[in-house]
């Protein structure tokens, strides 16, 4: 019996030390256990803890299986390993990396299921950040491609403009008008090409009465 009673302390120090986060529920999925480390993370105690169910602790979202669907793949399998996204006593959310175990008695049946797991939230923000970053990267590939076929045809219409201004054969002010314009194209162009490379903003002082006059011709 004292032989016993020491391999049961052990085992108690080794999971109230543990630094996995462990849950202990009955067959249903009612907790029986929660270790400090689990009130380290979430906030909850054993007292608040005890007697309410997996499923409160666990936000499952579209796609993602539910507490019920993940003890049932315990049972079959013997395991259940996956991310499960966990709220924290403040609503703060977190993930985790879980594994859900049944135990079993001598007789084989399931009698109780313990829940290991570890705070990931980190490497999860850093994958997102690491996604938006090659999504960036993507758009302003895109970006660049456009502003080099639009690029192209703005070449050809602006040298034409100024041939036709050079020669006379329009009204001056309307093909002023008309190469700012171009020219307002071209900028835009130019800040699409800073999506796929970043410079410099450099801005410049600008008389206002020759915009306000290029303004009211265009209205």
């Amino acid at each position: 019996l004292k032989a016993v009673n020491e391999e049961l302390t052990k085992l108690s120090y080794a999971v109230e030390q543990s630094p996995s986060i462990t849950v202990i529920t009955d067959v249903g999925g009612s907790i029986e256990y929660v270790n400090p480390k689990f009130t380290e993370i979430t906030g909850f105690s054993l007292s608040e803890s005890r007697g309410n169910s997996l499923k409160a602790f666990c936000k499952t979202s579209a796609g993602s299986p539910t507490v019920d669907l993940i003890m049932e793949t315990a049972k079959n399998c013997g395991i259940w390993k996956g991310e499960l996204n966990s709220t924290k006593k403040n609503g703060e959310l977190y993930w985790e990396s879980v594994k859900l175990i049944p135990i079993k008695d001598k007789k084989g049946e399931i009698i109780h299921f313990v829940k290991l797991s570890e705070d990931i939230s980190e490497r999860k923000q850093a994958e997102e950040m690491l996604r938006k970053t090659e999504m960036l990267s993507a758009v302003g590939q895109l970006a660049a491609g456009i502003a080099h076929e639009i690029r192209n045809p703005l070449t050809a219409l602006k040298g034409f403009t100024k041939l036709m201004s050079n020669k006379g054969t329009g009204n001056d002010s309307y093909i002023g008008i008309m190469l700012n314009e171009l020219n307002r194209i071209e900028q835009i162009v130019s800040e699409l090409l800073v999506l796929a490379k970043p410079q410099a903003v450099d801005f410049v002082q600008m008389d206002l009465e020759p915009i306000l006059h290029d303004v009211i011709m265009l209205l």
